[in-house]
């Protein structure tokens, strides 16, 4: 895709996939630490959600000019970072123990049903429209508003969220 829409040299494009996860490695540990120190998982997040949906959306419509190209692969890979250095910590804190094994093997068995279906569908999107790459970004654009509905739902339900979506974040009388 990187190559076809916007016009960056296959070698180079297979280079940026390259570092997709290397910056994944680097960057997760930090904003888990930043987690560890700051808290606001849901937020996180929410934020993380957010910058992979807008990425999907920068992919489907931008137009075929290869800085959006570079853009949306480091922009992909800080999105990628977030999500899970929140998402793990911030679920223990929304299930009672007692279901925390359940809950995390969940986790893991939609995680990997999504790693084997979704090429599979994006193949079949991009046969059945010649490799037009917009139809699979909307699969992906999909993805990205149910990561925030999901992440919305878990900042209402953790008990220990300070952020409740209902309510005006009020500060304690001293």
């Amino acid at each position: 895709m990187l190559s076809d829409k916007f016009n960056i040299a296959t070698n180079v494009a297979s280079f940026m996939m390259f570092l997709l996860p290397v910056g994944a490695i680097i960057f997760t540990p930090i904003f888990g630490g930043i987690m560890d120190n700051k808290g606001k998982g849901t937020k996180l997040m929410m934020l993380g959600s957010f910058i992979v949906l807008f990425v999907h959306l920068m992919l489907a419509f931008a137009p075929g000019i290869p800085i959006f190209g570079y853009a949306s692969i480091i922009i992909l890979g800080v999105g990628f970072s977030l999500v899970p250095a929140a998402m793990w910590p911030t679920v223990p804190k929304i299930i009672p123990q007692a279901k925390l094994g359940t809950a995390i093997s969940l986790i893991y068995w939609v995680q990997n049903i999504g790693l084997w279906g979704v090429p599979i569908i994006v193949g079949k999107i991009l046969d059945t429209t010649g490799r037009n790459y917009i139809y699979s970004e909307f699969v992906f654009i999909g993805f990205g508003c149910m990561a925030i509905l999901v992440s919305f739902i878990l900042g209402k339900s953790d008990p220990h969220n300070k952020y409740k979506l209902d309510e005006p974040n009020k500060k304690k009388a001293a």
